[in-house]
């Protein structure tokens, strides 16, 4: 199902908004959105914005500022799949 972007409301997350309804198919993004999120949007680490469909939360993304500096990145570095590149 396509669900068109029209349809779509972005909202930054607070502490009023109600997440333990929410499921992932990976449990370690559901795990960061319900533990972690907040917290680390407190501390300016990131900003995660919501996505709602319905009224329904649907989805999320998280913003972070961080970097990866190239002379910290070593042969073998990365995951399977997505290796870091110099």
């Amino acid at each position: 199902m396509k669900i068109p972007k029209e349809e779509l409301r972005f909202s930054i997350l607070s502490p009023e908004h109600y997440l333990s309804g929410f499921i992932c198919c990976k449990k370690d993004l559901e795990d960061f959105l319900k533990d972690d999120a907040l917290t680390s949007q407190n501390n300016s680490i990131s900003v995660t914005h919501l996505v709602f469909w319905n009224d329904v939360l649907v989805g999320f993304f998280t913003l972070t500022t961080d970097s990866i500096e190239i002379k910290g990145i070593h042969d073998g570095d990365g995951v399977d799949d997505y290796p870091y590149s110099r």
